[in-house]
């Protein structure tokens, strides 16, 4: 396994994850609900964590095996959710533990639908936005 690819090319996608969160951020500042800076910090974190990523590995070998990509699709999906959570964890309104942050955000990503948010009618746009 080439792991140095495979963390090369998980840096690459976790940077294209932290530009999705602009959009959210921009919804929070149009709306003026004051979850900016949540989005903002997640962004930052987000987006730091996969061009050290990137970084670190910018002189490895790009060609990866079949078993490499299951080994990538496996932990994307696993860092999606959890790095998902951030905006959660850093909302000044919700008090989400990482629990419930972590399944709120995993079940954003699978479109499930289950959420253990409550008052949905009163939560800031932007956080429904990005839910």
């Amino acid at each position: 396994m080439r792991l140095g690819a495979s963390i090369r090319i998980l840096g690459v996608l976790t940077v294209m994850f932290s530009l999705a969160l602009l959009v959210p951020l921009f919804v929070s500042v149009f709306y003026d609900d004051g979850q900016a800076t949540a989005f903002l910090y997640s962004f930052i974190c987000i987006a730091s964590l996969g061009c050290t990523m990137f970084a670190l590995t910018i002189n490895t070998r790009r060609d990866v095996s079949t078993r490499d990509g299951f080994f990538i699709t496996s932990m994307f999906w696993l860092g999606l959710g959890l790095l998902g959570s951030l905006p959660f964890l850093f909302s000044n309104s919700l008090h989400l533990s990482f629990i419930n942050a972590a399944f709120e955000s995993i079940s954003g990503l699978t479109t499930t639908g289950a959420t253990v948010l409550t008052g949905l009618d009163d939560m800031p746009q932007s956080i429904l936005f990005y839910r």
